[in-house]
C-alpha cells in the first residue's frame, strides 16, 4: 500500500477529522468531559475533568508537532483559576489512522506525580 503524502488535501482533511473523536475518547478515558465548543468560548481547552484535569488536544498528520509558549500559557491559565493540572496531549496521525499519543506536563506535575508513588511505596 502507498503511503498518502502529508500534502494530499484528503489526509490532512482525515488528520482534522479526527479531533473530535479524539476529544471524545479522552473525556471517556478520564472519565471527564469535552468542553462547549472545544474551547472557542468562554472556557478554554478541549476536555476537563472539574477540578483535577483540563486538556488542550491536538492532533497532527506531520512527522512534528511544536508547541508553543501561547499554547501553554492559554492551558495553563485557563487550568489554574481552577486549581486543575493543564495538560496538552499531540496525537500523531497516520494512514488514516492515530499512530501515537504524548502528553505535555508541567514539570511540577511531574514531580508531584513521582512524589505521590514514592509514598506508595
Amino acid at each position: 500500500m502507498l503511503r498518502k503524502s502529508s500534502k494530499d488535501k484528503n489526509y490532512k482533511y482525515s488528520a482534522q477529522k479526527r479531533s473530535p473523536e479524539q476529544e471524545q475518547e479522552m473525556a471517556e478515558l478520564i472519565g471527564g468531559e469535552k468542553i462547549p465548543g472545544s474551547g472557542s468560548k468562554t472556557q478554554k481547552g478541549d476536555v476537563r475533568k472539574k477540578g483535577i484535569v483540563r486538556i488542550e488536544n491536538k492532533t497532527t498528520s506531520k512527522k512534528s508537532f511544536r508547541v508553543t509558549r501561547e499554547m501553554i500559557d492559554k492551558i495553563e491559565e485557563a487550568s489554574l483559576q481552577y486549581n486543575e493540572l493543564p495538560i496538552i496531549e499531540v496525537e500523531f496521525f497516520e494512514e488514516g489512522r492515530p499512530y501515537n499519543s504524548v502528553l505535555v506536563i508541567p514539570k511540577h506535575a511531574l514531580l508531584g506525580i513521582l512524589e505521590g508513588i514514592d509514598e506508595l511505596y
